[in-house]
């Protein structure tokens, strides 16, 4: 998909299958939040499903959809240091509970709330950086959990041996892996002073293929736009060999700004997956506050139903050698029952990569 610009959040999103994979494994969004626990969030994650694993892709888009399912519905005002260790947490215990070790996910998150709060961190190599467009600044302020850098940490220096086994690069540490358990995934909280200006999120297919390449492109990038789009052509004019995902906002402060606020009590949940805006809306059913007669309170389902809309597997695409996912909207959402008012549902395809037009 060419870039995706949303101006009133500085930012820019981009995907790339890339020249040699025959599916597209990253998922990457950014949502506007307002929860059960009166608190409103932004949100930019990015998301690549584990290579090898039978069902990388699946993991992927369930670890965005558990992250906002699970944080629009958290009733008590944690401070996000330690709000955000537990969603990723609660993602991880799902993600393996529903695949049982058939596919797993890095993940990458920076999470704003609306006084202006910030945390980040990231599983596996998907990577944050600290960006300032036209300042040559780009300073990669994530670590890739990978057998190399465990190594690192101990006395054993010498990565060599990996590499001949042809371990090089593989990771330590994934969502949804088996054989063990939610407690014993590392979660490192990155510095929030880096993010004062603009961050990148990047899954490895944008800048493994020519690292110095990438740095150099996004230092010189005059825009979000800009960067997105000179990123993904780098990628693909350096063999495409991996998707390639990554979003790229200018100024964080200026996204935390733009959070619409809600009245207590009000379920909302605007998120960007590629170039579809889904809108969910609703009201807790748990305050006092009278709902609209279209609308009740937004359940657990309504958003993986909603986000199955944009990542659903066809069932009239015909069987393909390698077998990929075909994607489409789809409207699986249950039979609406009488006398109750389903959670307004839109669903918008932006025409012009410039414009956020919702219908």
């Amino acid at each position: 998909m060419p870039p995706l610009a949303i101006a009133d959040l500085t930012l820019a999103i981009g995907t790339s299958t890339g020249s040699v994979r025959q599916r597209n494994e990253d998922r990457v969004a950014v949502a506007q939040i307002s929860g059960a626990n009166g608190e409103n969030y932004f949100v930019a994650l990015a998301c690549d499903g584990v290579g090898g694993s039978e069902m990388g892709d699946v993991a992927a888009s369930m670890a965005i959809a558990v992250f906002l399912d699970e944080l629009v519905h958290t009733r008590l005002k944690h401070p996000l240091a330690t709000l955000l260790p537990r969603l990723i947490r609660r993602v991880d215990d799902r993600v393996r509970d529903a695949l049982q070790g058939k596919g797993a996910t890095t993940i990458s998150v920076l999470i704003a709330a609306g006084e202006g709060e910030i945390a980040a961190t990231n599983v596996g190599d998907s990577r944050i950086y600290a960006w300032i467009p036209l300042k040559d600044k780009l300073i990669q302020i994530s670590r890739d959990d990978t057998m190399e850098n465990e190594l690192s940490d101990l006395a054993l220096k010498d990565p060599s041996a990996l590499r001949f086994r042809g371990l090089g690069g593989s990771l330590s540490q994934a969502i949804g892996e088996s054989g063990r358990t939610r407690d014993e995934l590392r979660i490192k909280l990155l510095d929030s002073e880096y993010f004062s200006d603009g961050v990148v999120l990047a899954t490895d297919g944008a800048w493994k293929g020519a690292e110095d390449g990438f740095n150099a492109v996004l230092k010189k990038a005059p825009t979000s736009t800009a960067a997105v789009s000179r990123a993904l052509s780098l990628a693909t004019w350096s063999g495409g060999f991996d998707n390639a995902s990554i979003i790229v906002i200018e100024k964080v402060k200026e996204a935390i700004a733009n959070i619409p606020k809600f009245p207590v009590g009000t379920l909302k949940v605007n998120v960007w997956l590629g170039n579809t805006k889904v809108v969910l809306s609703g009201v807790d059913s748990i305050t006092n506050v009278k709902p609209p007669e279209d609308e009740r309170p937004i359940m657990k389902s309504d958003i993986r139903k909603a986000l199955r809309k944009k990542y659903v597997r066809s069932s009239k695409a015909e069987p393909k050698t390698p077998e990929q996912l075909n994607f489409k909207i789809a409207d699986d959402s249950a039979p609406t029952r009488k006398k109750e008012a389903r959670a307004k549902i839109e669903i918008s395809i932006d025409s012009d990569q410039s414009q956020d037009t919702e219908s």
